[in-house]
């Protein structure tokens, strides 16, 4: 065996939390992730922790679905988008379709979230 004759071949390492996201090839926090977070962070149960994160994506739902917007502070705005019917191409055979009007959701991060993604780089060595 290869493995055998040239040692044992590793794995890369990466976090246990992280999860491969292979549409994007990058990580990806899943639901689940979010609770054992939540979780940890309170030192509550994940059952507790699935309940509060259920109560959140609930209240955004409704929220979209009685008014435009749902503005949390500190994060961002959700806000109801509306798009008008319009012609499309169908791609298979280049014919153009009708595609009906739709209501769709967008996410805009707050300017505090944007800045926090960003981590500070570290000084360069001075000689």
């Amino acid at each position: 065996m290869l493995g055998s004759a040239m040692g044992a071949v590793s794995k890369p390492t990466r976090r246990p939390e992280q999860k491969t996201n292979s549409q994007h090839g990058g990580f990806a926090m899943n639901k689940s992730d979010l609770i054992e977070a939540v979780a940890s962070e309170l030192e509550s149960s994940k059952a507790e922790a699935s309940k509060m994160i259920e109560a959140v994506i609930n209240a955004i739902s409704d929220g979209l679905k009685s008014e435009e917007k749902v503005a949390i502070s500190g994060f961002g705005t959700f806000t109801k988008k509306h798009r008008a019917a319009r012609v499309g191409m169908n791609p298979a055979t280049k014919e153009p379709i009708q595609i009906g009007e739709s209501t769709t959701c967008s996410f805009k991060p707050s300017q505090h979230l944007k800045d926090s993604l960003h981590e500070p780089k570290p000084m360069a060595m001075q000689h």
